[in-house]
């Protein structure tokens, strides 16, 4: 279910170029997909603990990562999936 909404997320964020400008849309958005999932949205604490559960997970991260993959296209597996295109800064 995390990875569902997860992914849901991330493909309304490519949808909407205004998106990432409006911290309340990304906010009520949030809450509106994973409600819609199961997820109690209004309590913050079980929320954060959701978060933190999953955030260093390699294999959810790349679930999310491949479903985002498929609704945005070339410009997020680009940006995210090519490691090897990346130089790091120092």
């Amino acid at each position: 279910m995390f990875v569902s909404a997860s992914v849901e997320l991330g493909c309304a964020m490519f949808e909407d170029p205004k998106f990432l400008k409006d911290y309340s849309l990304v906010e009520g958005k949030t809450k509106e997909i994973f409600a819609k999932y199961g997820f109690d949205t209004e309590d913050q604490t079980a929320m954060e603990a959701l978060a933190a559960k999953y955030q260093e997970d390699e294999e959810v991260i790349k679930a999310v990562q491949e479903g985002i993959t498929e609704c945005a296209g070339d410009l997020f597996g680009s940006m995210m999936l090519d490691k090897s295109a990346t130089t790091p800064v120092e």
